[in-house]
């Protein structure tokens, strides 16, 4: 039996991670009117993560970009700029899940391919997703924009 997961909600949940990435740690605050980051005790804040984990200042970065590259997708797709691509992770392997390795292998690639997509409140999302023949969570590319 198939399970369907509603994306219409996707631009917005796109911002709530990139506002989470960007603000782990404190490093980085939002202001209150949600339009200007802030770092009030900037330097207190990473040299207390660096002196807990000297690879801290390198995770709050990678935090820090992962949010940033999700903040401008989530712009795009608030404004209606499509930035999608449709990638099918959904096959294993020419022959499918009879091509993994084993019995425990095909079991994952079966649940993750019952999974489908949907998007009952978003218009412009659901034919973004059609026009590309989107039907599945893992077929969904933010990855790579296309110009032209």
């Amino acid at each position: 039996m198939p399970l369907y997961h509603d994306f219409s909600d996707f631009p917005e949940a796109l911002y709530r991670f990139a506002i989470y990435q960007m603000t782990w740690r404190g490093i980085l605050t939002l202001g209150a009117t949600q339009q200007l980051f802030e770092a009030p005790n900037a330097h207190e804040l990473r040299e207390g993560l660096r002196q807990e984990d000297k690879y801290g200042l390198w995770v709050w970065w990678l935090r820090f970009s992962t949010g940033v590259e999700n903040l401008v997708k989530a712009v795009f797709l608030r404004h209606h700029i499509s930035l999608l691509s449709k990638r099918n992770l959904t096959v294993r392997a020419p022959g499918g899940s009879e091509a993994l390795a084993t019995a425990e292998a095909a079991e994952v690639y079966r649940t993750v391919s019952s999974r489908h997509v949907i998007v009952k409140n978003n218009p412009w999302l659901a034919g973004e997703f059609q026009r590309l023949g989107i039907q599945h969570p893992l077929e969904i590319n933010t990855g790579v924009s296309r110009v032209g």
